[in-house]
C-alpha cells in the first residue's frame, strides 16, 4: 500500500518537473507549441520556479472543480484562467510562422 502511495507521489512530481522545466525553459510545453499557446509574464519574459509550481498546483484545484478555473476565462475581462491569475502569468497565442509561399513573395 505504501509503494502505490509512493510510486504517485512520485509520478507527481516528476510531472510537475517536467511542465515546470518547460515552462521556465521557452514558456511551452510540447502540446502547447502545437496550439502556437506559451506561457509568460505580463511583461512577455519566462516565468519562474515559483510561478510554475503555483500554476501545476492550481492547475489540479481548477480541474477538480469540474473544470471551473479554466471556464473562466470566458467570464474574466484578461481572459485568465485560474492558474494565470493566481502565478500571476498571462496565456497568450503566438503569431503564426511566415508560410514558404509568404517568404517567396518577399
Amino acid at each position: 500500500m505504501f509503494c502505490g502511495y509512493l510510486a504517485t507521489a512520485s509520478a507527481g512530481a516528476v510531472g510537475l518537473f517536467l511542465f515546470a522545466y518547460s515552462w521556465t525553459r521557452g514558456g511551452m510545453t510540447l502540446g502547447m507549441q502545437a496550439w502556437r499557446l506559451r506561457v509568460q509574464t505580463p511583461d512577455g519574459y519566462s516565468i519562474t520556479w515559483l510561478q510554475s509550481a503555483l500554476r501545476c498546483l492550481t492547475a489540479w484545484v481548477s480541474l477538480a472543480v469540474f473544470g471551473l478555473g479554466y471556464w473562466w476565462v470566458l467570464f474574466d475581462g484578461e481572459r485568465r484562467s485560474w492558474p494565470d491569475i493566481v502565478s500571476g502569468t498571462r496565456t497568450v497565442v503566438q503569431p503564426k510562422p511566415a508560410s514558404r509561399k509568404d517568404k517567396a513573395k518577399q
